[in-house]
């Protein structure tokens, strides 16, 4: 083929590119944008938007304006609006479209509830103001009749553009009870019939209780109920409560909790259970609640209140060893005659140096041993002095792990010992040996061999129901620990994954 026709065609190609870029694909998209922005209910741009005004037959005025990032309700009612609800409300009506234009002159409004509308709502705007009235249910009940400002024309609407701008000034109100954020607390003291608890920060992530005890705690568990408190949402607000009495209960309330920091302190006090009209009650009541200083009543969901951890021993940090796995550099195992050893290398890959090397092992893989180790935690503890290591199984330990974390030269450490088991024949009776004395209970199996256990069979268990451990470094010296012999024996299987996973 000469390159002329080449060219010639290449040509055609090229057009023909174009005419369906223009034509079919920009041209076709700006007529679909064209539609859709002629279909909007008002030409209004969301940032724009200065104050939103609804007008309720039922309900009076409520109005709302934006004072710089912030919104504020000024009717029926001054206070702090939610910024949420208000964008969403605004969301709503900006993108509200005309389902259909049913007349385009209407001589009689009143017709279709637009004479005197129910409700309404007006949008101020820099210096425009843009409104649209609602009407009745059409015959069919899916959609509102609308009349936008004084336009002549009648147009219907989804009944569900009019469910999403038709709010109360509850609805539009912030209804936060405590204003505070998790990280603004440094303190906090519950106080609940009686008995009270303090704790105090001492790091991004950890807390101590300072009474009545000092102890380590589970951060997890206090920064839960921090989020849940600084989550509350007032379900019902009471601007001007009574005075006579002690209707609330917040007078002497059943519960009190002071959340300090460096910015502010706050008090909430939680009074007594609110009474459904209907007289049922359940087991978590809805219950009134007040910051200290303030006039304002909050009815608030009990759950909250009901499940912080006020009790010490819940709250206290059984854990043995305190790490985070993204932060460990080399593990280091050894149970009986084995060992198992890994490496992060540069690229943050792990590696298996004993009982075998293998390069670029899965991270999940290592991991679950770490976590088996982070979340290994005494259920009881006893004095070790006078009674020296032995007496536990810790003077020759049978498992010990290291961890070593980045920047740190001395690695963590975890004795574990267990009164070993004797292994027994399938009737579990003593079995012997033809060299043994009769009677004399058969030599134990190592704990890392499961191969006799006959097929189909249950795993036995290969460690008693306790087993007792040593941390060093550890908060409270002078103390063996007891554990259940389960995890740890989860974590001699996770072990053993390291060498079968290839």
């Amino acid at each position: 083929m000469k390159s002329g026709k080449v060219l010639v065609y290449l040509a055609i190609l090229v057009a023909l590119g174009l005419y369906v870029y223009l034509v079919e694909i920009r041209h076709k998209g700006q007529q679909k944008a064209r539609e859709e922005k002629a279909a909007q209910l008002l030409d209004l741009k969301k940032e724009d938007i200065t104050s939103v005004t609804l007008k309720s037959k039922d309900r009076g005025l409520v109005e709302a304006t934006k004072i710089g990032d912030d919104w504020v309700l000024i009717a029926p009612l001054k206070t702090k609006a939610d910024k949420h609800s208000i964008d969403t409300l605004i969301h709503s009506i900006v993108t509200g479209k005309r389902e259909k234009l049913l007349k385009e002159k209407v001589s009689d409004w009143a017709e279709y509830g637009l004479a005197d509308p129910k409700f309404a709502i007006e949008i101020g705007a820099k210096d425009q103001k843009s409104s649209v009235s609602f009407g009745e249910l059409n015959p069919a009940k899916t959609a509102h009749y609308v009349r936008i400002g004084d336009k002549p024309e009648l147009h219907l609407v989804a009944d569900t553009l009019k469910n999403s701008v038709d709010k109360t000034s509850f609805d539009l109100r912030d209804k936060t009870v405590v204003a505070l954020t998790v990280t603004d607390v440094d303190q906090i003291a519950y106080k609940r019939e009686g008995r009270e608890i303090q704790l105090k920060r001492e790091g991004p992530d950890k807390w101590t209780l300072v009474k009545p005890e000092k102890m380590r705690v589970k951060s997890s568990l206090v920064n839960s109920d921090l989020r849940s408190l600084t989550n509350l949402a007032a379900q019902e607000i009471i601007d001007q409560p009574q005075k006579e009495g002690d209707p609330y209960g917040l007078d002497n309330p059943e519960t009190s909790i002071l959340l300090s920091g460096e910015k502010r302190q706050l008090e909430l006090l939680v009074g007594k259970p609110v009474e459904k009209k209907d007289k049922s009650q359940t087991l978590t009541p809805d219950r009134y609640a007040r910051v200290k200083g303030n006039d304002t009543v909050y009815v608030i969901t009990g759950l909250p209140i009901k499940n912080l951890h006020m009790d010490p021993e819940k709250l206290r940090d059984r854990s043995l060893l305190t790490f985070d796995p993204a932060n460990v550099e080399r593990l280091e195992v050894s149970i009986e005659d084995k060992k198992w050893l890994a490496s992060r290398g540069k690229d943050n890959k792990w590696e298996l140096e004993e009982p075998q090397k293998k390069k670029s092992m899965e991270t999940w893989v290592v991991n679950r041993v770490l976590w088996d180790l982070k979340d290994l935690e005494w259920k009881s503890k006893k004095e070790k002095a006078g009674k020296g290591l032995a007496a536990y199984q810790l003077e020759s330990p049978a498992l010990v792990a290291k961890v070593w974390l980045k920047g740190e030269k001395e690695p963590l450490t975890l004795n574990v010992g267990w009164e070993k088991k004797a292994a027994t024949g399938p009737s579990q009776e003593p079995s012997t040996d033809k060299d043994s004395e009769p009677g004399k209970i058969k030599a134990e199996k190592p704990i890392l061999s499961d191969g006799d256990s006959p097929p189909g069979s249950q795993k036995a268990s290969r460690l008693p129901a306790e087993a007792h451990v040593v941390a060093q470094p550890y908060h409270e010296e002078g103390y063996v620990y007891v554990v259940d012999g389960n995890p740890v024996e989860r974590l001699i299987n996770d072990l053993e994954e390291l060498t079968d996973k290839k």
